[in-house]
């Protein structure tokens, strides 16, 4: 039903729906963690681009070279390192966090008042492990909204 580019990469619709809110919002700082296949970087770097202002920070604590070479010219950063380690994450004004399971609410708790924060996997982790609940009920104690569109995401703004 949603469109997989591989089993761990986010849904192609996650990267459409990022392009929109990036577009919508205009953020200055975007950090994307959890850079993998950079999929969803170039969809986040895209739409920074056409909006002619605002810088994309992605980390990953792996990334082959050959991924980054599909972000080249645009208005992005990799960093290789853990994202509590990425000293943009506490400036961001939008997050997509796709990084590993575990330090999603470490992540929320170092980003700025204001920051749209985006959470992936809120139903269903990228490994098919069906406990991946916890997570949507986080962001929802958060006073967040979840969707399960796909492996389900969240939605958060940094009070």
């Amino acid at each position: 039903m949603w469109t997989e580019i591989d089993p761990v990469s986010a849904e192609a619709e996650m990267g459409t729906l990022l392009y929109g809110f990036v577009k919508m919002l205009k953020p200055r700082v975007v950090v994307e963690t959890g850079t993998y296949r950079a999929h969803t970087a170039v969809h986040l770097a895209r739409a920074i681009e056409k909006n002619g202002m605002g810088h994309l920070w992605t980390c990953d604590i792996e990334m082959g070279s050959g991924h980054l070479l599909k972000l080249e010219g645009l208005p992005v950063t990799f960093v290789k390192c853990s994202s509590l380690d990425l000293p943009q994450l506490k400036e961001a004004d939008f997050v997509f966090s796709d990084s590993a399971q575990d330090l999603r609410a470490k992540e929320y708790e170092l980003v700025k008042p204001g920051c749209v924060f985006v959470v992936h996997d809120t139903a269903t982790s990228y490994n098919g492990d069906p406990d991946q609940f916890w997570l949507g009920k986080w962001v929802r104690s958060q006073g967040g909204l979840t969707f399960e569109a796909g492996r389900g995401f969240g939605i958060l703004v940094k009070p």
